[in-house]
């Protein structure tokens, strides 16, 4: 036969015991945790006895009355009650200077077109008298420019190198590649600006070597730092240098016979 669908009764008997809930909770005026403490369970938590104490059809009372240690039992507000609230939020004015203030807040000061200027100029950062400056309330790596922002949380993300570790390497080679000694002639083409040497590291340790130029990073990159493979590719260059060099002696003998001849 089955079961009839409802709140299942608690394992524990005195759960089920509308008697004694109500004596504790609703003449002693007992918490949760005072129940809890009663019972001697280790199972049990505040909420199995909130639970027990809906079940068995007892008011709870709300978390804020039980920490003023108030004796509400749960009972609704009364229809007078609830008119005497409506009357009284009808009922309630706002002053003219009130209303000002609000208007004011909610819309906002209008600016003169020389501060609008202004602001607009200190959002860019020209204007800003920290500009280029280190704020007291930022980090050293703080700058007005997004760009150079997000470069740098890149470094320091990526390899753990804040701003002023990356100056000092750049100094150290004299803002060239640490490979052909050059320095750096990538542009980009939406402003035509110079790009910063790149920082190279070992991609299987992690560990930032130096700072390369980036044709000089792109092709360790795509040689994955395979020195065998780079040695195979100077040989090959050299291979041909030697056969080009052996072409163009032999088209000056050749050219040299002819014009004894």
């Amino acid at each position: 036969m089955p079961q009839p669908k409802g709140p299942r009764p608690s394992k524990y008997p005195l759960l089920n015991d509308v008697r004694w809930l109500h004596e504790q909770y609703v003449e002693n005026c007992r918490t949760l945790e005072e129940i809890v403490g009663l019972l001697d369970e280790p199972a049990i938590t505040r909420t199995t006895v909130r639970r027990a104490l809906i079940r068995n059809g007892i008011p709870v009372r709300s978390v804020h009355d039980g920490k003023l240690g108030r004796t509400h039992k749960g009972a609704p507000r009364s229809e007078e009650t609830r008119e005497k609230i409506r009357q009284k939020a009808l009922g309630r004015e706002v002053s003219q200077e009130a209303r000002e203030k609000i208007r004011i807040a909610s819309t906002g000061r209008l600016h003169s077109e020389e501060t609008k200027v202004l602001i607009s100029l200190m959002r860019r950062g020209e204007g800003n008298p920290m500009y280029g400056t280190i704020s007291p309330n930022r980090g050293p790596d703080y700058t007005p420019d997004e760009a150079e922002a997000q470069r740098r949380r890149v470094r320091k993300y990526r390899f753990g190198i804040t701003n002023g570790e990356y100056d000092d390497m750049v100094l150290a080679q004299d803002n060239t590649c640490a490979c052909c000694r050059n320095p750096e002639t990538k542009t980009f083409k939406r402003d035509g600006r110079i790009a910063h040497l790149a920082v190279d590291h070992d991609h299987k340790t992690g560990r930032v070597r130096e700072l390369l130029c980036n044709r000089c990073n792109v092709v360790l990159g795509f040689v994955d730092d395979d020195i065998s493979l780079l040695q195979a590719m100077i040989d090959y260059l050299i291979k041909w240098r030697d056969i080009q060099a052996a072409e163009r002696e032999l088209r000056t003998t050749e050219t040299t016979e002819e014009g004894s001849c």
